[in-house]
């Protein structure tokens, strides 16, 4: 039964992140809720922090400053600025793939909020 379980949460936290990768920013949040949950995640809080960071810049009601606040606490500073890091990684990787003249832009499956802040929302209205 327990193998079962272990599955299930494998495959809900796979799905997770496929969302939270095209930018859908709630379940950035349920995702975050998954990793800290997980105790064999490697640098849960680190990258919980960092899903929450991403949610809140795509301005989802669920990553509030307390929720910020709350996953910051058990952590250090170096573990914090290292989650800002990782949030500020990601946000640039997206903006450089929507900048990119070698992606079917088409084929990008990204939330509207993504689109709008990453520029490819704009592009792709350029390029109709």
């Amino acid at each position: 039964m327990n193998s079962m379980s272990n599955k299930t949460d494998q495959t809900k936290l796979e799905r997770y992140l496929e969302l939270s990768e095209h930018g859908a920013s709630s379940f950035q949040c349920f995702l975050a809720s998954e990793i800290i949950s997980s105790t064999s995640y490697p640098n849960r809080m680190v990258e919980a922090l960092k899903w929450v960071l991403i949610s809140r810049l795509l301005e989802d009601e669920l990553a509030t400053d307390s929720v910020i606040d709350f996953l910051s606490r058990g952590m250090d500073e170096i573990e914090i600025n290292f989650a800002f890091e990782l949030a500020e990684l990601w946000i640039q990787m997206k903006i450089d793939i929507a900048n990119s003249d070698d992606i079917d832009l088409s084929t990008l499956d990204w939330s509207k909020k993504l689109q709008k802040l990453s520029g490819l929302e704009a592009r792709l209205k350029r390029d109709r």
